[in-house]
């Protein structure tokens, strides 16, 4: 038994091996030294109250079972009402409240959908002129398409263009009926459009990322979708499983067709966006959202925008943090956020080139004629988008562009 002095026994002293609690020792916290169970009735004979009010006219008393005498609760059972628990933070509260004897507070990092609501703005044009390039970002659902238009400028300052849904039944591709057509060919319609920037110039959006993991039923025609259009940059994506992992790698082409598959770093993701989402003051980073339900920022897109929270977990004894929202929640605006994040550093674009063309008026884009060739050039017939190479990907040529 460890010689370092009185100390109460708490559950985060605790640790086991998952799934196998006889294992079960508790660690002091002076020494580090694990102390099996078999030893708390010596250190239950010993142990002593301490008052945490001196001097108050009444006396409280709080134990957790993890004071249970031997025979009774055990060390080992609580590791394993703890694990069965999981992470629902319901199942959590009961445990904290019946078997640790503790108040539960739902602590975790969140945003206040309020608070983003008071920074809504009147926007003079459909683009305000600091966003210097568009992406796109795609959620599918069984029965709809949620999208995301976003507008970049320096330093990955953003503001958001267009919210909306395209409803429709999304595991069919195309649609045999002319009047009806699939909400994958009205994606088409509207992915190639043009959006009004405040300086009287026509914008399109250089890249579209699209989510395949959301239903399995529709992995395949997401991925049929975007291999014909990924020389438009029309590529999918789909979340990582590594908290660890970065925003953006390389992507890969082990999928049913062959097309490019970029595995998104989604913790990080969200980490960065609830960090933006703070900033006050425009400039590096900074989220504008327009003052306008029409173009779908509304109460209910913010209220998806900062549904998740980040809280702490115990996973063998350890503390974690883990994005959890709760059951039947939307997260559609915060997954699409983290979309178009992806799509922007894929892009990596020569922010000062783009805007010295911008200054001197020189873009001219002109109305597709055709779905498969959009037409964007400059008075110099140069690309209306300048873009930095990006030294995280191996060059692989499909249909005419490097990816």
């Amino acid at each position: 038994m460890p010689d370092g002095g009185y100390f109460e026994i708490k559950f985060e002293q605790l640790r086991w091996t998952r799934r196998f609690y006889r294992d079960v020792l508790l660690h002091c916290p002076y020494c580090n030294t694990g102390i099996p169970e078999y030893k708390k009735s010596e250190m239950l004979q010993k142990g002593k109250w301490v008052a945490q009010n001196p001097g108050h006219s009444r006396a409280g008393f709080h134990i957790s079972s993890l004071y249970a005498p031997v025979g009774w609760l055990s060390w080992a059972d609580i590791a394993k009402k703890f694990e069965e628990a999981g992470n629902d933070p319901e199942e959590k509260q009961v445990f904290m409240n019946t078997v640790l004897g503790l108040p539960w507070e739902e602590q975790g990092e969140h945003i206040a959908k309020e608070y983003l609501t008071r920074r809504i703005e009147q926007y003079q044009a459909q683009v305000p002129n600091g966003a210097l390039i568009l992406t796109m970002a795609v959620d599918v659902q069984k029965t709809r398409l949620e999208y995301e238009v976003r507008g970049w400028g320096k330093a990955e300052e953003s503001w958001g263009i267009e919210y909306g849904r395209i409803e429709g039944p999304t595991t069919e591709l195309q649609s045999i009926d002319p009047d009806f057509p699939s909400v994958w060919q009205r994606l088409d319609e509207l992915r190639i459009k043009g959006f009004r920037r405040e300086d009287g110039l026509e914008m399109r959006i250089a890249c579209v990322m699209i989510d395949s993991g959301g239903i399995d039923a529709a992995t395949d025609t997401v991925y049929n979708y975007t291999l014909p259009r990924e020389r438009m940059r029309v590529f999918a994506l789909k979340g990582g499983s590594q908290s660890s992992a970065p925003i953006m790698r390389k992507p890969h082409r082990n999928t049913r067709n062959h097309c490019a598959l970029f595995i998104v770093g989604v913790d990080k993701a969200k980490e960065l966006i609830y960090a933006r989402l703070r900033i006050e003051a425009e400039g590096p980073g900074y989220f504008h959202f327009p003052d306008s339900e029409k173009a779908g920022y509304d109460a209910a897109y913010f209220a998806s925008l900062t549904c998740e929270r980040r809280i702490v977990v115990y996973r063998r004894g350890y503390k974690k943090l883990q994005w959890w929202k709760p059951n039947g929640v939307r997260n559609e605006g915060l997954d699409l956020a983290v979309y178009n994040l992806v799509a922007i550093r894929f892009l990596n674009p020569n922010w000062d080139a783009l805007a010295a063309r911008y200054n001197r008026n020189s873009i001219i884009v002109k109305p597709a004629a055709k779905l498969d060739n959009p037409e964007v050039e400059t008075a110099n017939s140069k690309p209306a988008a300048t873009f930095t190479k990006n030294t995280n990907f191996k060059k692989s040529r499909v249909d005419g562009i490097y990816i």
